[in-house]
Formats: structure tokens, sequence, C-alpha cells
């Protein structure tokens, strides 16, 4: 019996450790300071809770598919407001895909440019589903520790690129004093 209590106990901590290591939980996430964009997008903005981000992303990538004949691997967020100070309903996002060529999007889709900023960058493996949570949650918590550190304020939302071909997540949060290279929410 004790035999097999310790069989099934190095079973249970042995798939444990895989699904940490498939969420991320065991990568560092290093932060650099570079300067990155311009990035050209097409997107639909998003009122509503962050975790639905992802369907309109699906939307987003099937119309530059289908419609606009265009091919990316490329996909972005943007989260506007914090989720910890208001309630879900009248969190904004926008998300969608980089695409190689500037176009014109036709309603209820948009074009606009993220453009090219002083930047923290922070990168994570795109292990798992649980990734974009893990990812996120370390990568915030570094970047308040860093701007903190060097008094440096953020200009504007934090920018995440999502790779599928190289499976990462590039998390850009502009720098400085300038405006915000994110495209204004309501805008054009």
């Amino acid at each position: 019996m004790l035999k097999l209590a310790a069989i099934i106990g190095t079973v249970v901590i042995g798939v444990t450790a895989l699904f940490f290591y498939y969420a991320g939980m065991f990568d560092r996430v290093e932060l650099t300071w570079e300067t990155r964009g311009p990035y050209l997008l097409v997107y639909r903005e998003h009122h509503g809770p962050y975790n639905e981000v992802r369907y309109v992303m699906n939307t987003v990538y099937r119309y530059v598919r289908d419609t606009l004949h265009l091919k990316t691997g490329t996909g972005f967020a943007a989260f506007y407001d914090d989720p910890q100070e208001g309630s879900d309903s009248e969190l904004r996002s926008i998300c969608g895909v980089v695409v190689d060529d500037s176009v014109a999007a036709l309603s209820p889709y948009k074009s606009g440019i993220f453009r090219r900023t002083d930047a923290v960058i922070g990168t994570v493996y795109l292990r798992s589903f649980f990734s974009y949570a893990v990812g996120g949650y370390r990568f915030y918590a570094r970047l308040r520790q860093f701007t903190e550190k060097h008094t440096i304020a953020r200009a504007g939302p934090v920018f995440e690129l999502y790779d599928m071909s190289g499976r990462t997540i590039q998390y850009i949060a502009p720098i400085g004093k300038s405006a915000s290279p994110v495209p204004e929410f309501g805008g054009n």
C-alpha cells in the first residue's frame, strides 16, 4: 500500500511539474529597453472583459484572410484600462493582426499604426493556452518593478504581440513623455 501511494504521489508531482512547465511558470521574463515599431494593424475595438478578446481577434483574422486576402501570423492586443479599477463591461481594448501592407478596413474593422517608440520589452514563450495568463501576470509584475526602479513613465497601454510562428508573446510597454504609439480607442 505504501508503494502504491509513493507511485501515485510521484505521478501527481510529475504531472503538476509538467503543467507548470507548459504554463510557463518556470520561464524567466527578462526586460530590455528597445525601440519598436512601426507595425501596420487591422483591428477591432472591444468593450468588455479582456478574456473575450481572443474571440474578437479570431473575427479580425478571418476578415483579413477571407475578405482582404492577406496572410498574417502575428496577432496583437492593447488593453487601455486597469481591470482592477472598474467593471468588466467598461474595459476597453483593441485586438487584431499585424499586416505587411497598409490596407483600408471596412467598419466595424479599423486599420492603424503602432508608431515607432522606445519601450520596455518582455518576451515569454507560448507553450500552451495558459501562457497568455501566466505570461501577462509575470510581465506586468516585472514591469511595475522596472518602472519604479528606473523612475520612467509609461506612454500608453502595453501592446502585446502574439507571434504564432515564433511561439512567443512580446509585451511592448511604451515609455517616455511622447504620445502613445497605440491607436486611440474610438479614433478613426
